[in-house]
């Protein structure tokens, strides 16, 4: 149950900076948008949750393109 907690908590803590990462792509913070979105890809993959990486991904590169 531990770990299954744990990879939950890494799950939510991806969604919140993707989020956060979309809210600073939008306020035109496109450096911080790019750190948010990188770290929020690590997490998806960590706790290997395919459809939260693919988001993910799609957001990252949204802040990539401008």
């Amino acid at each position: 149950a531990r770990v299954l907690s744990g990879a939950l908590a890494l799950a939510d803590r991806a969604r919140a900076l993707t989020v956060d990462g979309l809210l600073c792509f939008a306020q035109g913070h496109y450096a911080e948008a790019c750190g948010l979105m990188a770290e929020s890809v690590g997490y998806a993959r960590e706790v290997n949750d395919d459809s939260l990486l693919a988001h993910a991904l799609l957001v990252q590169a949204q802040v990539a393109v401008g």
